[in-house]
């Protein structure tokens, strides 16, 4: 479910979620740079939101990969791109800002 691409940076592609719950267990017992990857499908807005919340409380990055048109229904202050590579890019950059102290 949860699939690791990277130093501490886990993958995870909506269309292979069964149990929403269960996700947010994994996700809260192993504490990971997140990617959620809604290219295809979208789930609810708040669900993407508690994972957010979560991550930002425990100083984790939380990208979202979804289609440029799709970003006008998100808050601009969300980390959203449009491929799986910028999500590694901007979860690598941040995670070299974090060591440094940024």
């Amino acid at each position: 479910m949860i699939k690791i691409e990277g130093s501490g940076i886990g993958f995870i592609d909506v269309m292979d979620l069964d149990i929403k719950q269960d996700l947010k267990k994994k996700i809260k017992k192993h504490l990971l740079d997140l990617i959620i990857d809604c290219s295809k499908t979208i789930p609810d807005k708040s669900f993407l939101s508690e994972i957010r919340s979560f991550q930002k409380t425990h100083n984790r990055c939380f990208v979202i990969i979804i289609p440029i048109e799709k970003k006008i229904y998100y808050p601009e202050s969300w980390d959203l791109v449009p491929t799986k590579q910028e999500a590694l890019d901007f979860i690598s950059f941040e995670q070299i800002q974090r060591e440094l102290g940024f």
